[in-house]
């Protein structure tokens, strides 16, 4: 769970990443998945990305959303959008992952949280 809970918290800076470069690499080393193993260190990464995109997102300019950004892999274009649909697909991810992570709660008998008010966990729902 521990590896899904990162990647959502990594998201969150993608903005960032995406607004300051024209690709990702993975051949390249560009992305390495950062090592968490405790909650308190989750919870300091999630608020530090989550700060870094949106700052990004604030100072951008209209202009600078219309860049190409690429994914790649050793070179082969695996996408390629601009930088407001690439930020966009990034940050749809999140709900995607979350998906994923409900599912690993539930196997694991751990009451989902509520998103947007009481999940059907919740004893009052």
């Amino acid at each position: 769970m521990l590896p899904l809970a990162t990647h959502i918290a990594e998201i969150f800076e993608w903005p960032n990443t995406m607004l300051n470069t024209s690709e990702l690499d993975f051949a390249n080393g560009d992305y390495q998945p950062k090592q968490i193993f405790t909650r308190e260190d989750l919870l300091q990464t999630l608020d530090q990305n989550f700060r870094s995109g949106k700052e990004a997102l604030e100072k951008a300019q209209e202009n600078d959303l219309n860049a190409s950004w690429a994914l790649k892999n050793n070179g082969q274009e695996l996408a390629k959008w601009s930088k407001y649909e690439s930020i966009r697909h990034a940050l749809n991810q999140i709900t995607h992952h979350r998906a994923q992570l409900g599912v690993y709660y539930r196997i694991n008998d751990i009451p989902l949280p509520g998103s947007y008010g009481p999940s059907a966990d919740h004893q009052a729902f």
